[in-house]
């Protein structure tokens, strides 16, 4: 599934809450990869500046079918 993600809350969301420690283990430049993510932000372009402020992502989803059943009401239970 595709769609678009606004730079901002995306860094939000998934990189500014990591900690220094987790940041070095994981090996990642926060502030590189939030310029990296305006540099390459590909959607919601503002007609004055030109600059773009959303970024193409793309999700890796696996569903199963499911259905929910609901019981029959009967006399009993619906206190007639």
């Amino acid at each position: 599934m595709g769609a678009y993600a606004d730079v901002d809350k995306l860094y939000g969301y998934t990189i500014k809450p990591q900690t220094i420690d987790g940041a070095n283990a994981n090996n990642i430049d926060c502030p590189g990869l939030y310029s990296a993510m305006r540099t390459l932000a590909d959607g919601d372009r503002n007609p004055k500046t030109g600059a773009c402020s959303a970024i193409s992502v793309a999700f890796d989803l696996e569903a199963i079918p499911a259905f929910v059943i609901h019981p029959q009401k009967t006399a009993e239970a619906s206190g007639r």
